[in-house]
């Protein structure tokens, strides 16, 4: 049921000059993660996880602002591969459900 609720954040990849420009227009930007799960755990709102293929897959400096700018409110994270992905959200979720 929680996992139900994330969603991924088209932002990435390659595009054309024309459709970057329509996006960048609507709000796209630079850094945000791929991954929001809007479930809050522990003391987070939600957790944002940026994937990569696999370990050592670098990280842009948009991508630390991003997080350094969230990270009081929200769980951030970097998946190296699936599998480190799932265990990340598996961690997040084990810090229970926020009581306010």
């Amino acid at each position: 049921p929680r996992w139900g609720k994330a969603f991924a954040i088209p932002n990435g990849g390659l595009r054309n000059i024309v459709v970057a420009k329509k996006l960048k227009a609507e709000g796209v930007r630079a850094g945000t993660p791929d991954i929001f799960i809007p479930v809050p755990a522990g003391p987070y709102c939600g957790m944002f996880l940026e994937m990569k293929k696999r370990k050592g897959g670098s990280v842009s400096q948009e991508q630390y602002e991003f997080f350094r700018g969230v990270q009081m409110d929200y769980f951030t994270a970097i998946g190296h591969g699936a599998q480190h992905a799932i265990e990340l959200v598996l961690t997040y979720f084990a810090l229970g459900r926020h009581v306010a």
